[in-house]
């Protein structure tokens, strides 16, 4: 999910990264650990005993038990055991008895594994945290995770003195595509409706499904002006992409710029829900705007 800050280059290359190494093949990310493997050991040997490369044996198995699942994970750790014993043995490691090689092999192999199946853990552990603040239908944020990020942003505001924005964005006449053309149409529309949203807004707003057909977007640090032109390119782009499909659905929105933010989501959310209702009495199909100051 986005977050309410600019995340650094580091982070922006971590995340163009993630989604292709999770698209690679289980043999692939596997290759990729070998060669990991194979490089350490190889370095391992030319700098001789005196080094430690511990460190960097555990690396492809921390990155093959992510990407690949703990399986893969500890095929990759027996690999790394080995060479790493292998590495060491060649450089002309000697021991005053047959028992000692084994017993640090050993060792080495059970840590691995546990570093293994503690990577699987974590990465199983962290996205189903994921799954709790993600909405199943549209694959944006869900009403818990943006109540949260909605929260922190009034907690920001009222520290730095930075305006932020809520849209509430409710979808009219969407009754009449479940009862026309089947709920499967319907779940397209809202499918279609988030992920428009998501592409037309910018890396450090949270777009949220609330439930049904209501969704909220929150926009750190944008006053009344640049939210008007924000919300109005969302409501053109969404009307230009429902008209094409033929669903016949227009959204009423609601945005309240929030220069003194109130004290809770709650009475935030309300307020920006009454503006949204208050387009649907006067015809749907339009955004009305209020900026909230101390």
């Amino acid at each position: 999910m986005p977050h309410s800050v600019a995340p650094p280059l580091r982070g922006k290359l971590w995340s163009a990264l993630l989604p292709f190494l999770e698209r690679r093949g289980k043999f692939s990310v596997l290759a990729i650990g070998f060669t990991f493997v194979g490089i350490i050991g190889v370095l391992d040997f030319y700098t001789g005993i005196q080094l430690s490369f511990a460190v960097f044996y555990l690396l492809p198995v921390v990155f093959v038990s992510w990407f690949a699942g703990w399986r893969h994970g500890v095929v990759t750790a027996v690999v790394s055991a080995t060479t790493w014993q292998l590495a060491n043995w060649l450089a002309g490691e000697t021991f005053s008895s047959v028992a000692i090689p084994l017993w640090n092999a050993s060792t080495r192999l059970i840590f691995f594994i546990l570093a293994a199946l503690f990577s699987t853990q974590k990465k199983l552990a962290e996205r189903e945290r994921e799954l709790a603040r993600t909405d199943y239908l549209t694959r944006v944020a869900n009403a818990r995770a943006f109540d949260e990020a909605v929260q922190m942003e009034i907690s920001r505001s009222r520290r730095y003195a930075h305006p932020f924005t809520v849209a509430y964005v409710d979808v009219d006449d969407f009754k009449s595509v479940n009862d026309k053309l089947g709920h499967s149409a319907g779940d397209e529309v809202l499918r279609s409706i988030a992920q428009t949203i998501v592409a037309n807004v910018r890396e450090t707003d949270v777009v949220a499904r609330l439930g049904g057909d209501e969704f909220a977007l929150l926009m750190p640090e944008t006053d009344s002006e640049s939210a008007r032109s924000a919300i109005r390119k969302i409501q053109s782009v969404l009307r230009r992409e429902t008209n094409r499909s033929g669903w016949g659905v227009t959204v009423s929105v609601g945005v309240l710029t929030c220069v003194a933010p109130p004290h809770t989501t709650d009475e935030l959310l309300r307020m920006t829900d009454e503006l949204m209702y208050s387009v649907k009495s006067k015809g749907k199909d339009e955004i009305a705007y209020q900026v909230l100051e101390g």
